[in-house]
């Protein structure tokens, strides 16, 4: 008996300004183990950071001529996920979850936030 394995879709954004739009969607799918991004639909890589390297170096665009020319630095106000522990549940609302959690500010200050994680699902029902 043969299983099919089913595609799940995940979303992350890398930046670019373009025309005014500053971000623009990496798809991330996952099938079974396999782990893969992509920006174009078309050049796949199991690593994100190879990818944009890949459209960086080559000039292939990543939207209808829309190219990689330079990067663009993280700013300071960004956060990286290493700097959030995510705790229990508070609770869930039609656009996704609220969770206490942990902003590592520094060596050795921690501060309590609430992280609300967004449910791409609600937020694009046609996906």
């Amino acid at each position: 008996m043969q299983v099919s394995q089913k595609w799940v879709a995940f979303e992350a954004c890398v930046t670019v300004n373009w025309e005014e739009i500053r971000d623009h969607v990496i798809h991330f799918r996952v099938l079974g183990e396999s782990r893969l991004f992509t920006l174009d639909g078309n050049f796949r890589n199991t690593n994100i950071i190879d990818l944009v390297k890949f459209h960086l170096e080559s000039g292939s665009p990543i939207a209808d001529e829309v190219k990689l020319l330079r990067p663009i630095p993280k700013q300071r106000w960004e956060l990286t996920k290493d700097k959030l522990t995510m705790g229990e549940e508070l609770g869930h609302g039609e656009f996704g979850e609220v969770y206490a959690g942990k902003l590592k500010e520094g060596l050795n200050r921690e501060i309590d936030v609430a992280i609300k994680k967004v449910s791409l699902v609600k937020l694009h029902p046609d996906r």
